[in-house]
């Protein structure tokens, strides 16, 4: 199994959208996040950078540089 820097990369994102994800559906902390107060919690952004992680994930495993 290699590991490109790209899969690194997309790893990394994909732990910080679901922990973006968390705060906006589940936890009820609203604006916690030091840079809450230029980009605001809202479910629009945080579906739309979920979506847009999934599909760089799809596009990484079809260019084979995820380690799966």
């Amino acid at each position: 199994m290699v590991l490109y820097a790209e899969g690194i990369f997309w790893y990394v994102l994909v732990l910080d959208c679901l922990y973006y994800n968390y705060n906006v559906w589940i936890s009820r902390k609203k604006g916690s996040h030091w840079l809450s107060a230029q980009f605001p919690y809202t479910k629009f952004l945080a579906l739309w950078y979920l979506v847009l992680t999934a599909w760089l994930g799809y596009l990484l495993v079809r260019m084979q540089l995820l380690g799966f």
